[in-house]
């Protein structure tokens, strides 16, 4: 049939009152954008490579107790600096332990904090910055030289001075670490309300009358959430590094509980009689943030039009 026959078809159904269901299934209809995003994100190799490695670590996370072979405590399961082997998989590290099963658990651990500390980073530093850039003149300056002052404190130093005052251990990770990235958050925020904040549609809301609160949250926030979902995962994967280096300093998590700091440190200590816990440790610091940061790179490609045709 013609592309007119198709038409005056199209038309004809129109005018007879067929069901809208009929025109929505024709050809000529496009796609739902649900299936076109779908697509697109199917076509992203880092996104779904990266998706994949993070589901993969979620899950891991989930179901450790599970699937761990022992108690990520358990002395004497395996021999002393035992090699890997099809027994025990990963081997045992100086106390006679399962590397695998510690490995798990410290894939919680890690994922906990990183979880944490992201949320209450986002929130308070997102919450800043929405101020920030839809208040503007000495609300803005305010925050911004607050968040410029705790842009130019160390992690390490930070986390010091908390173990300092309230011990070292988990609450000490997630108090330092929480203000290291809320100015990460409120600045990436900021500028992207900023940026929302002069467009036509905000303009015209508030010529309107529409309340501050329900401008910010309807009009600005919604259409500021493509960096911020991006930043969320880059941050994710600083907080797992720095969780491990804390750790591995004896600022953080303490022993026995199995931290991938911890497990690295420990197996350092004991390098001359094996390497295996120092690498496998290591190599489980490298795969969570070389997944969290693919991830990030293959949302930001998704999430910016400017990318898309990359």
């Amino acid at each position: 049939m013609s592309a007119h026959g198709d038409g005056v078809g199209l038309q004809t159904l129109t005018t007879t009152g067929a069901p809208v269901s009929s025109i929505a299934r024709s050809p000529l209809a496009p796609a739902p954008r649900w299936r076109r995003e779908l697509s697109r994100a199917w076509k992203n190799k880092k996104l779904l490579a990266g998706g994949a490695l993070t589901a993969l670590l979620v899950l891991v996370a989930l179901l450790a107790p599970v699937i761990a072979p022992h108690p990520p405590d358990q002395m004497g399961v395996t021999p002393l600096y035992e090699k890997p082997g099809s027994k025990h998989w990963l081997g045992g590290d100086e106390f006679g332990r399962d590397l695998l099963s510690r490995i798990m658990y410290g894939t919680r651990i890690s994922l906990a904090v990183s979880g944490i500390v992201t949320s209450v980073s986002l929130l308070v530093g997102g919450a800043l910055g929405l101020l920030a850039g839809l208040a503007g003149g000495r609300i803005d300056g305010a925050i911004s030289s607050v968040t410029d002052l705790l842009f130019g404190v160390p992690t390490v130093l930070l986390a010091l001075f908390a173990a300092t005052i309230f011990g070292p251990g988990l609450n000490t990770v997630v108090f330092a670490l929480a203000i290291v990235y809320v100015p990460q958050f409120a600045r990436v925020l900021r500028a992207a309300t900023m940026d929302v904040s002069h467009r036509e549609y905000v303009v015209a809301a508030r010529a309107i009358g529409v309340t501050s609160g329900r401008l910010a949250f309807s009009h600005v926030l919604p259409n500021c959430l493509s960096p911020v979902i991006v930043q969320v995962a880059l941050v994710m994967s600083l907080v797992i590094l720095d969780e491990a280096g804390l750790s591995f300093i004896g600022v953080g998590t303490q022993p026995p509980t199995p931290s991938w700091g911890i497990i690295l440190r420990q197996g350092l200590d004991y390098l001359t009689r094996t390497s295996h816990p120092a690498i496998i440790a290591g190599a489980s610091i490298f795969v969570a943030v070389f997944a969290f940061n693919l991830l990030a790179d293959g949302l930001r490609d998704h999430l910016d039009p400017r990318l898309r045709g990359r």
